[in-house]
């Protein structure tokens, strides 16, 4: 539809940021002959311009490989959540999907071996405030999402004690882990 307006010029393409096409009114008498869009565009101006904000901030949070200091706090994140939802999700550019919902960039920095404690812990807030999608943190109606490993029973016998002890089955809580500290949790303690 918009390549049609624009074809019969009642809208105008720019080419912006990324070669990203962005559309413009050709002139004020499209509004007094369209009186909904208008109203529309009335109605939708301040998430509109959230929106171009948005997508402005997102490339330069992927310029700076991620960098927190590049987000919006996260508030101003959830409402750029419900400015999408009303939208539609089809009529936002992926990267400000990435940009709303970070949480999967966020994880991925966790693994950076260089991260200092300030931003992990930066990323920890983000995280709790935005909702951890990692199976056993968190909370989830209220309650800790706890995932739970079934340990099956049996029987065990100590270095230097001559007795045998059983054990029943047990549930121990699972922890998102470091892949780096469980490699030498292993080689210490030779699991």
């Amino acid at each position: 539809m918009v390549d049609l307006l624009i074809k019969e010029r009642l809208l105008q393409g720019e080419e912006g940021e990324g070669a990203v096409s962005l559309v413009s009114i050709a002139h004020e008498k499209l509004f007094q002959a369209w009186p909904s869009l208008e109203k529309w565009v009335s109605d939708n101006q301040q998430d509109l311009f959230t929106l171009r904000q948005a997508d402005m901030q997102a490339g330069e949070w992927e310029r700076q490989e991620y960098d927190t200091n590049f987000l919006w706090p996260v508030d101003r994140l959830k409402a750029l959540q419900g400015i999408i939802a009303r939208f539609g999700k089809e009529a936002v550019k992926e990267r400000v999907h990435r940009y709303a919902a970070p949480q999967d960039c966020l994880i991925e920095r966790l693994n950076e071996t260089t991260l200092g404690h300030q931003e992990r812990l930066t990323i920890g807030q983000y995280l709790a405030g935005l909702g951890d999608p990692r199976p056993g943190v968190g909370v989830k109606d209220r309650l800790p999402d706890i995932a739970w490993i079934q340990i099956p029973g049996g029987k065990i016998q100590l270095d230097k004690i001559d007795h045998v002890f059983t054990v029943k089955p047990f549930q121990l809580a699972k922890i998102p882990r470091d892949e780096r500290a469980v490699s030498g949790f292993h080689r210490r303690w030779r699991l």
